[in-house]
């Protein structure tokens, strides 16, 4: 090392030794160094790795790049793709899972939440798929409520014109004939008359020899236009009087068709009013058919001389229906779920057992037209807190009439509140202003 003007100043040694056109060694303190190539693009290789430099000779701009040897060095940058590979293959199994307090998690294909610029990454570009996922579980959370509260939309009306569904006809309608197009009608066009020369030397009458040829030869154009006219035409009016014939064979067939449905429904009606086990095997098949959100038994009994019916629901417990609510966060980014207020809870059991009880009376009125009463008790399994045991309760118990099921706008049943509908027939219940039922004695059929 030697000092200049006082300061410390590293010598470095290099030596070049050209050894063929374009190549030269060159030794220093680091070791010996090879270089290929001249101007525009020179080559260096040693064992600190391979550098290669590629210039514009006279512009001063060049361009180098340096590849290291090392096998420490491959090693670090092989083990740094496998990482980024193994990475990108974890991003590529990400999975998303909402828990029961609505909260939102994303895991990577090795099972660990994604943080940080990954997770702002997935919300960039998944965001609306997560928040349908959110929605999703919001519902599911959240239950079938508006169903459960409106179960007495699909009430028929208690009287109905046909009892035995109405078939459609089998047999399509034949199509009447779309009207014939014809072709247009020839026309001819006449060539002018010759000028003054033309007729000066004979043009006059190559003029009418002319006029005659196209004449003639038009009026066979329409005369054969006329013909294929007369086939079209009688050809349509056979298609015509065909499709009548077939036409009014179709009308008599399905008006013969429903004449059988007439009967078949007149037959029905009348073997309800005589026959009991006929009417117990309708009413069940209805009642069978109807679909119910949550589990409902019916037993019924029938009084044809006294067109009573007897029912007996057994409707299912409070505790059926969904506890908790679930709504968006603000951030749209998890769920906020807590438990229903009791109050809520009670008023939409009570509106959801009102509205068995109505979709039921007004089946039953449908099926039976014999029946003018229609009597229906509803009971619930409840705990009693001051024996520990679970006692089948009577929450209300109801008469409804045909005449006042009539009453009732079954063509807007959703501006009806089933509670209030029941309310206006006779009725046993104890219903407290916060939707609380206490038991009672149902009505007897005896």
């Amino acid at each position: 090392m030697q000092k200049v003007n006082g300061e410390s100043m590293v010598l470095r040694f290099r030596r070049s030794v050209k050894i063929a056109p374009g190549v030269r060694l060159n030794m220093s303190k680091s070791g010996p160094s090879l270089s290929v190539g001249g101007r525009g693009a020179t080559a260096n290789f040693s064992k600190r790795g391979t550098r290669t430099t590629v210039g514009i000779p006279g512009t001063g701009l060049s361009y180098t790049s340096s590849s290291r040897s090392s096998n420490r060095t491959s090693q670090r940058q092989l083990e740094r793709e496998e990482k980024q590979r193994r990475r990108i293959d974890a991003m590529a199994r990400v999975k998303v899972s909402i828990d029961d307090s609505g909260v939102l998690t994303c895991l990577d294909g090795d099972g660990l939440p994604l943080k940080g610029r990954e997770l702002s990454m997935m919300w960039e570009q998944q965001g609306e798929a997560i928040r349908t996922l959110l929605i999703n579980a919001a519902d599911q959370i959240n239950g079938d409520v508006d169903l459960l509260g409106n179960i007495h939309l699909d009430a028929p009306h208690p009287s109905q014109t046909r009892l035995l569904a109405t078939e459609a006809f089998p047999e399509t309608e034949p199509t009447r004939p779309s009207p014939a197009k014809k072709p247009p009608e020839p026309t001819v066009r006449l060539p002018d008359q010759p000028g003054f020369i033309s007729r000066l030397f004979g043009g006059s009458g190559r003029h009418e020899r002319k006029v005659s040829q196209l004449k003639n030869k038009h009026a066979l154009a329409v005369d054969s236009w006329r013909a294929r006219c007369a086939t079209i035409d009688a050809e349509s009016a056979r298609s015509i009087a065909s499709w009548k014939a077939a036409h009014a064979e179709w009308i008599e067939q399905r008006d013969a068709f429903a004449h059988r449905s007439e009967i078949a429904d007149t037959e029905h009606r009348g073997k309800l009013a005589v026959d009991a086990d006929y009417s117990a095997d309708i009413l069940t098949e209805a009642v069978q058919s109807l679909e119910w959100p949550r589990e409902t038994l019916i037993s019924f009994q029938l009084d044809l001389s006294g067109k009573n019916v007897w029912l007996d629901v057994d409707l299912p417990e409070i505790e059926d229906l969904p506890q908790r609510v679930a709504t968006m966060a603000a951030s749209g980014k998890k769920l906020n779920v807590k438990a229903k207020p009791q109050k809520t809870l009670r008023m939409e059991y009570a509106r959801h057992v009102h509205g068995i009880a109505l979709r039921i009376a007004a089946t039953a009125a449908a099926v039976l037209p014999w029946a003018e009463t229609i009597q229906l008790s509803g009971f619930s399994q409840r705990l009693d807190k001051a024996t520990g045991v679970i006692n089948d309760d009577y929450l209300f118990s109801v008469v409804f009439t045909r005449a006042g099921l009539e009453k009732i706008n079954f063509e807007a049943l959703d501006a009806v509140d089933p509670i209030e509908a029941v309310t206006a027939f006779e009725h046993r219940r104890k219903l407290s202003a916060t939707c609380v039922f206490k038991a009672i004695q149902p009505f007897s059929p005896d």
